[in-house]
């Protein structure tokens, strides 16, 4: 075992740190930071998980200001318990996996159709988006949807995100994903 101090636990001042980095990370907008104290907020984070932000955000999207772990990052966690995967289906209208572990095997599955019964496949406020599905209204695709490429590595990332915390909720322990 290391004695050796790591690079945060060097810092002298942690608060002074977190609001120089933090400014630099809402600065940059790398991470999709809007202010200064989401980049606080995220700077916090990396102090906290002893992680450099470029690590951190490997692993991590920030959604409206909200660590989100990614679906790639899931799947990596669920090999390293031991898991296993095979893709059974990966195109722009169905996306299925099946997941491994301990000895037990499921299949997960999400289709392009049954995504649009769900409010973030569409523009607009969720409570608004909502009504509209339970009324059979009009709503408009958002645009990042509208491709089938893109609703592939929708689908893919939530039929996989959907999949590892069933079967293996230790992988995200309840983070946002």
């Amino acid at each position: 075992m290391s004695t050796e101090l790591t690079f945060y636990e060097r810092i002298a001042d942690p608060l002074a740190a977190i609001k120089q980095l933090g400014n630099s990370i809402a600065l940059s907008k790398i991470f999709n930071c809007e202010n200064v104290a989401q980049g606080e907020v995220f700077a916090m984070e990396c102090l906290a998980r002893g992680e450099p932000p470029l690590s951190l955000a490997e692993r991590y999207h920030v959604i409206f200001g909200k660590l989100s772990m990614k679906a790639d990052a899931m799947l990596a966690g669920f090999y390293e318990l031991g898991g296993k995967h095979r893709q059974l289906s990966r195109t722009g209208d169905l996306a299925s996996i099946e997941l491994t572990i301990g000895g037990q095997t499921q299949a997960y599955s999400l289709s392009w159709e049954e995504a649009q019964q769900e409010p973030f496949v569409y523009e607009g406020k969720d409570a608004d988006v909502i009504k509209a599905l339970e009324s059979k209204g009009k709503l408009a695709i958002k645009a990042k949807y509208r491709t089938p490429r893109a609703r592939m590595q929708m689908l893919w990332a939530r039929v996989v995100s959907d999949g590892v915390r069933a079967m293996c909720p230790q992988v995200n322990c309840g983070r946002y994903t």
